[in-house]
């Protein structure tokens, strides 16, 4: 079996980098606009919004050479999360680790690389 997600798509606001404190480990949260492939019912690509958490040397390089509609590829894991909230109910979440992320874009997203091998990979 293999658990792994790959999304491309724009940063939807500029990463802020935080630090743990407990354990003093650098994370970032953040949101990535993604185009469905699918068309609805007015012909329209719709757009999905998926939240993402990049840890160590990942976030750092999101957070340094990242902007709001950055484009990026990540590829990451998916986990399964069970919390009670303040009222008592019982929620199941989602989540994205990011492994990978690819830069597919520059600052400034009307400046997109044309040429593949400029794109810049970040892993562990």
């Amino acid at each position: 079996m293999f658990n792994q997600v790959i999304l491309i798509g724009r940063l939807t606001k500029k990463p802020e980098l935080k630090k743990s404190e407990t354990t003093g480990l650098k994370y970032l949260r953040a949101t990535l606009a993604v185009k469905s492939q699918r068309k609805n019912r007015d012909g329209i690509y719709e757009t999905e919004f998926i939240d993402f958490t990049a840890f160590g040397k990942i976030a750092q390089n999101i957070s340094n050479y990242c902007d709001k509609g950055s484009l990026i590829n990540l590829v990451g894991t998916l986990s399964n999360n069970s919390y009670t909230d303040k009222n008592g109910i019982n929620r199941h979440t989602i989540a994205i680790t990011a492994n990978q992320v690819n830069f597919l874009s520059k600052t400034n997203k009307r400046e997109e690389i044309k040429d593949e091998e400029a794109v810049f990979t970040l892993g562990q």
